[in-house]
């Protein structure tokens, strides 16, 4: 399977980015291209934790060949890195959703499902390949940028307005609880609880206990035959938002890693 991944790197610059017009991961109705900031970040996890188990099997050669193929896809991604200032003034420092390293095209969009990656590995013990510092940087651009009515929105622009596709307008119940437990993790604590609250509204306020639903609007919309505007759901019910369940083992996680003095727990442990 990994082969076959790396196979999918068509212009050799450690990430596979599949051939053109192919969609290359859950996000289907997002036009993506050479390295995005969500595929980046899940396929360098994978390097890791291939790297891990090779050292696991004390399989030294192949630990050094993930652990290369991390190194080169890591330089790939430093490229998405932005620091930089909207028309507002508002700072904003985060991995842009895409570049193509040959021709230079880019996607400046703020994509809020780039850190999902580190969500994986914390919540197995495993340590993070970005730093808790630029962690909260972006964790702060995603607070202040994509927030909607609604939610947290799975992409805005720069300058925190809609995005051109459907899906990335959208707001995922799923990925503002991941967004929730990330800034909990890294300190964030009032912006977690403040994502949390705005889904509770969603699902007891808007909805009921028995619909969690997957994706909804941004913003409240009247559509023929209502009164007035409101809430519209894309998916109205799906398994996904369980996701909700994590928030304890990510706190189970920190506190073990202050306990012990580590970033990396045991599975024992867990």
């Amino acid at each position: 399977g990994f082969e076959h991944l790396k196979e999918l790197d068509i212009d050799g610059d450690g990430i596979p980015e599949g051939n053109p017009g192919e969609v290359k991961n859950t996000f289907d109705n997002l036009t993506l291209f050479g390295v995005d900031a969500y595929d980046a970040t899940t396929f360098m996890a994978g390097c890791q934790a291939m790297a891990r188990m090779a050292e696991m099997m004390k399989d030294t050669a192949a630990k050094k060949y993930y652990q290369e193929c991390f190194e080169k896809a890591s330089e790939s991604f430093e490229k998405l890195w932005t620091d930089t200032k909207n028309s507002k003034g508002r700072r904003l420092q985060y991995f842009i959703t895409c570049l193509d390293t040959v021709t230079g095209e880019k996607n400046t969009d703020v994509w809020t499902n780039q850190l999902d990656a580190l969500w994986y590995l914390i919540a197995i013990g495993e340590q993070s390949f970005i730093s808790d510092d630029k962690a909260k940087k972006i964790l702060k651009t995603i607070y202040k940028n994509n927030r909607t009515t609604m939610g947290w929105a799975m992409r805005r622009t720069e300058e925190g307005g809609p995005v051109e596709s459907e899906q990335g307008q959208d707001v995922y119940t799923t990925s503002n609880y991941v967004f929730a437990q990330l800034l909990d993790y890294y300190g964030m604590v009032k912006e977690s609880k403040e994502v949390y609250k705005v889904m509770d509204k969603v699902i007891f306020h808007h909805a009921n206990s028995l619909i969690s639903p997957d994706n909804l609007r941004a913003e409240l919309e009247q559509e023929e035959g209502e009164s007035a505007p409101g809430p519209h759901y894309i998916v109205a019910a799906y398994p996904r938002p369980g996701a909700v369940l994590t928030q304890i083992i990510m706190q189970h996680v920190k506190k073990l890693q202050r306990g012990k003095g580590t970033t990396i727990i045991d599975s024992k442990s867990l």
